[in-house]
């Protein structure tokens, strides 16, 4: 969350067709606010689509929760080590 998206992501009945959510997330995708609704086992969207994210959004923990659900990853987390602190040795400047 916080992070700006560089793409739109949408969820449809296409999405759900393909099977991304497993039927027993209907609850939770409407507490995400995803118009969904759990009819004979089978997710169904209440209206044509439902926008996660656009592209420059600043992401919110509810939009990053539903890109976590759907396996999407928008974002790259890095950690660059420059100096590491021993007990013995103090702070030791890496190369």
């Amino acid at each position: 969350a916080g992070v700006t998206v560089e793409e739109e992501v949408i969820i449809n009945q296409e999405t759900l067709d393909e099977g991304v959510f497993d039927p027993l997330l209907a609850q939770r995708l409407l507490a995400l606010g995803v118009p969904v609704q759990l009819t004979d086992g089978t997710l169904q969207m209440l209206s044509a689509e439902y926008v996660v994210c656009r592209a420059g959004d600043e992401l919110k923990p509810e939009q990053a929760k539903l890109l976590q659900l759907m396996g999407r990853k928008l974002g790259e987390f890095s950690v660059e080590l420059n100096a590491v602190w021993t007990r013995g040795e103090g702070l030791k400047e890496l190369a």
